[in-house]
């Protein structure tokens, strides 16, 4: 399908008690299906039956979908279509929205709706069509942006969304946010319960408290983008977040109701617009509905487990060394309960046990135990998600579900567990030389349900005639270096000798289709001696310093005549990805 089209005379039907349903007509009376509206990834309605024209609108404009007066599926559905102000197959005039249900046909446009859309599309006229409307010329834009697999956006969005000038921070903004929902009605909007008190820990911890509901939309955006660690109570201020969110900000949120991963509301948008690893703390407990409702609402209040959600912030660097999960200052079952009866609020047991509070903030979903071989560096650098950051999102953009991925440098496993959870590759294979690393990895791979997924091996592989080769090996260090017998070894490491295995063979054997490599500068006699025939994408780390400016060209060199061409917009931190047309 097309992802958008062009419509002469076309006819926009707003959903009514006639309709059925609502979207655009073509000409001949046929249903456009760029006008569709999905939601968790089904049609939200179905195509109105075709009805008479009432108004008539000349010149060219965009169709832009549903007009809602919920804060975050406007984000999310109503500025889903807007993509063509950034790349328009022709100029428009005006934006055409249509209201979300009978409710929404006499409401006049809201404060928050009126400031997003003047700061994303200015200038640009609007109005919301409660009539069947012919329109002389409409632009049709497929949906851009949504929930559920949606939410990370198609390309278009995400380059319209990247090209918005967005209000700047102030000089002195604060660094460290919590954005609550304490202030929000209990009977109309769903808590954390002990959400008042879990405020005034988190304020004496430096944490400066935003109440979105008592800010201009500006504002909000103004302080997400000047901060630089973020704490979200669960809910629709993630997806402002996402929209404006920067490359190296840290960002976490407290779930309130029962969640599977990747039921988190923002994970994919910020992983896919943004390349922001966003927490998990997931230690509800006990979900308080209203007495009426079969399943989690917005109004559903979240009972937290005061230890589990204790590790998880101190995983996020929060806590500081004196505290205990007492000085959260949660409420206790008794008065969760006491309070919930007054509202007529019922509790729901979670369904599977609360599991053991992460030893470390995980890192893409993958929970990271802390061991000897990481240091505070390595820990900070897993927490705030960059580490291999550059690899992550080259893996993230280009492998998927059938794809089964050959790494060289594993390290202590934790890339390849990510890239495995997320990507949820066929199989992994992993070749790694340092030999104090191997049972760290098949640990992590035991720890995150991986061990049938994903296997490690300590080998070098090489892809010419090379004897058994040597490395220098970092003690507690997620790193090694290839030996130079001419230099001096430091104290800090010691000599391994480790059984070299050929490509040919494990891509006899594996039948890879994506090589991701990281071999700390022995990746140009690698690349020019090797038949990469199998592979579909190779994830490359360079090192320049190790092979000079000729060195690289020379690797470069290799991929292109190995049939692959160079994705430039996956190119950054010597990280480059080659891929097969």
């Amino acid at each position: 399908m097309q992802k958008i089209r062009i419509v002469r005379n076309a006819l926009i039907i707003p959903y009514s008690k006639g309709s059925g349903g609502l979207g655009v007509f073509d000409a001949n009376k046929k249903f456009v299906s760029q006008s569709m509206i999905l939601r968790q990834d089904a049609p939200l309605y179905d195509p109105p039956r075709f009805t008479e024209a009432e108004d008539y609108v000349k010149g060219v404009h965009l169709y832009a979908g549903i007009m809602s007066w919920h804060f975050g599926h406007f984000l999310v559905e109503s500025l889903s279509r807007l993509w063509p102000l950034y790349d328009s197959p022709e100029p428009f005039s005006s934006l055409l929205f249509v209201p979300k249900g009978l409710a929404d046909r006499d409401r006049s446009e809201a404060a928050f709706q009126a400031q997003v859309l003047d700061c994303i599309a200015p200038g640009m006229p609007r109005r919301v069509l409660t009539r069947p409307t012919r329109v002389e010329r409409l632009i049709v834009p497929e949906q851009g942006f949504g929930t559920g697999n949606m939410e990370g956006g198609i390309a278009q969005f995400r380059s319209f969304i990247h090209s918005r000038i967005w209000p700047e921070p102030e000089v002195n903004a604060p660094k460290f946010l919590y954005v609550t929902r304490a202030g929000l009605h209990k009977r109309k909007k769903g808590h954390i319960l002990g959400d008042s008190s879990l405020k005034q820990y988190l304020k004496k911890r430096g944490f400066y408290v935003v109440h979105p509901e008592r800010l201009q939309v500006t504002e909000q955006i103004s302080l997400y983008r000047g901060a630089k660690r973020l704490i979200f109570d669960d809910g629709s201020a993630v997806h402002l977040f996402g929209l404006v969110a920067q490359p190296g900000q840290v960002a976490a949120s407290i779930q309130r109701r029962f969640a599977d991963p990747s039921e988190v509301v923002g994970w994919r948008q910020l992983r896919t617009m943004a390349g922001i690893d966003l927490k998990s703390f997931d230690a509800v407990m006990r979900e308080w509905r209203p007495a009426h409702a079969k399943q989690a609402t917005s109004k559903s209040h979240g009972e937290l487990d005061a230890r589990h959600l204790f590790e998880s912030l101190k995983g996020f660097g929060v806590v500081s060394e004196e505290d205990t999960a007492e000085s959260l200052g949660l409420p206790s079952p008794h008065s969760v309960a006491n309070s919930m009866a007054q509202i007529d609020y019922v509790p729901w047991e979670r369904p599977k046990p609360l599991p053991e509070p992460p030893a470390l903030t995980s890192f893409w979903g993958v929970n990271v135990p802390v061991g000897s071989h990481l240091s505070a560096r390595n820990i900070r650098s897993l927490r705030d998600g960059v580490y291999k950051r550059q690899e992550v999102r080259n893996a993230f953009t280009h492998i998927q579900t059938d794809d089964r991925v050959l790494e060289l440098g594993a390290r202590a496993g934790i890339l390849g567990s990510a890239i495995a959870l997320n990507c949820k590759v066929e199989a992994l294979l992993s070749f790694e030389d340092n030999s104090d690393l191997i049972q760290k990895a098949r640990a992590l791979y035991e720890r995150n349900g991986l061990k049938d997924q994903v296997e490690i091996r300590h080998n070098i592989i090489v892809a010419g005639d090379n004897p058994s080769a040597g490395i220098s090996v970092e003690n507690n260090c997620l790193s090694y270096h290839t030996v130079d017998n001419e230099k001096p070894q430091s104290s800090s490491r010691r000599k391994e000798q480790v059984a070299t295995v050929y490509l040919s063979e494990v891509v006899k054997e594996f039948q890879p289709t994506v090589l991701l490599m990281d071999i700390e500068g022995q990746e140009l006699s690698f690349l020019e001696n090797g038949d990469f025939s199998n592979f579909r994408i190779i994830i490359v780390k360079l090192h320049r310093r190790i092979y000079g400016r000729d060195g690289m060209k020379r690797c470069r060199a290799a991929l292109r005549s190995a049939g692959l061409r160079q994705d430039r917009n996956n190119c950054r931190r010597g990280v480059e990805t080659w891929i097969r047309d």
